[in-house]
């Protein structure tokens, strides 16, 4: 019988790549799955643990009051998002019914408004808050993921019906993806700074 033995160089690697995709798969699996778009708590739980429990040790305060951090911003991300949605779009679509503009225009406006608002106000809510719970460096690579994520965000936003579980999924497969890169690039630059 062989025994396979895997190089200590390759087996980090494989670790993390593991840290950088498991937290957003498992979220977006048990959100998905459990019909997160119909119950807020699958929504909120699955991502404020995956944040904390692969990242404990980059946090800036101790396990509790991060874990506790991360739910209350979370909880504040998705009810500020989705109040910003109804709070600005059902007005504005009120109001152009009133001055007789055609159905089309008014749901676009309000479609537009959902999408500002879940694509680019969440993200920057959830990067903004995550800066302060955990050590994130503050460069161009920061700043490139957090703009590359907003734009796929409305892409995706565009792409799909925001009102399902499976979009909440991919929203949040892609945010928990870009906060472990953000969390993990010096590990990721010494990876391929020697390639």
């Amino acid at each position: 019988m062989k025994l396979i033995v895997i190089d200590r160089k390759v087996s980090s690697y494989i670790l993390l790549a593991i840290r950088l995709l498991l937290p957003a798969v498992i979220c977006s699996f048990l959100n998905y799955f459990l019909d997160g778009y119909n119950h807020f708590e699958i929504i909120l739980i699955p991502f404020s643990l995956s944040i904390i429990l692969f990242n404990f040790h980059k946090g800036s305060y101790n396990f509790l009051l991060t874990l506790i951090l991360t739910i209350l911003f979370s909880i504040a991300t998705l009810f500020v998002s989705i109040l910003l949605g109804l709070g600005i779009g059902y007005p504005l679509e009120f109001l152009f019914h009133l001055i007789s503009l055609e159905n089309k225009i008014s749901e676009l406006i309000f479609e537009l408004i959902a999408t500002l608002s879940y694509s680019i106000f969440s993200p920057f809510l959830i990067f903004f808050w995550y800066k302060k719970l955990f050590k994130v460096p503050k460069n161009k690579f920061t700043k490139y993921v957090s703009y590359f994520t907003c734009v796929l965000q409305i892409i995706l936003i565009l792409s799909f019906d925001i009102k399902n579980s499976i979009m909440i999924a991919i929203w949040q497969f892609v945010m928990l993806l870009a906060l472990q890169l953000i969390l993990y690039q010096k590990e990721l630059k010494k990876i391929f700074c020697k390639v």
